[in-house]
């Protein structure tokens, strides 16, 4: 178990750039703020539409194929 107690700011973030390095990264990283502000925005309109959806299907015919292509164009 490790003691975070004793691990230094600088070894904690060298340690997130090692593995950041080996490919453990968030797209987020190379996102400048707005880019990272409008992936959040079509996340939670992805959500909303998808979520739309399911609640379309549970009710029944007739589905919304216009909704379906907005939730592909989010991802």
């Amino acid at each position: 178990m490790i003691n975070w107690n004793s691990i230094t700011d600088d070894e904690f973030i060298e340690q997130a750039n090692i593995r950041v390095n080996k490919g453990h990264w968030s797209p987020d990283r190379l996102m400048s703020d707005k880019q990272s502000d409008d992936r959040a925005k079509l996340d939670k309109l992805r959500s909303a539409i998808i979520g739309y959806n399911i609640n379309q299907m549970h009710a029944g015919p007739p589905y919304n194929g216009a909704l379906i292509e907005l939730a592909r164009l989010c991802d």
